[in-house]
């Protein structure tokens, strides 16, 4: 279960009549998974040439870990990534999309690449 799951349902077994406002902008907030104030651009798939050509200008190599990518790893296969996460603003256009290893992506989430930085430099990813 996710931490927003688990909010939820926290919140529906804490609710009563004077908390029915409160636990409405909470569910709301966590529906959204995004910083208050901030829209987050409705989700559009990312065009395939987008990150084969990334992929190819990065010369196979994840900006996330610095190893190199496969392109026949099933495993781990090459999926567009967001620079700057949709959840802090960031748009889907050509200019914000990296080719990255899908679990350095998933391991990324919605940090951007200055949090994902320090966070990869703590944890010693990729070193």
């Amino acid at each position: 279960m996710t931490l927003c799951q688990t909010t939820l349902k926290y919140l529906n077994e804490q609710a009563s009549d004077g908390m029915a406002e409160v636990r409405r902008a909470c569910i709301l907030f966590l529906k959204q998974k995004t910083i208050p104030g901030v829209l987050p651009e409705k989700r559009k798939p990312v065009p395939k040439d987008w990150t084969m050509e990334k992929f190819i200008n990065q010369e196979g190599i994840c900006p996330l870990c610095d190893l190199e990518m496969n392109l026949r790893d099933r495993q781990n296969p090459i999926v567009p990534d967001h620079i700057v996460p949709i959840i802090k603003g960031g748009k889907t256009e050509r200019k914000n999309i990296q080719a990255a290893h899908d679990l350095c992506n998933k391991a990324k989430g919605s940090m951007d690449m200055q949090e994902w930085s320090k966070y990869r430099q703590t944890h010693k990813i990729g070193v």
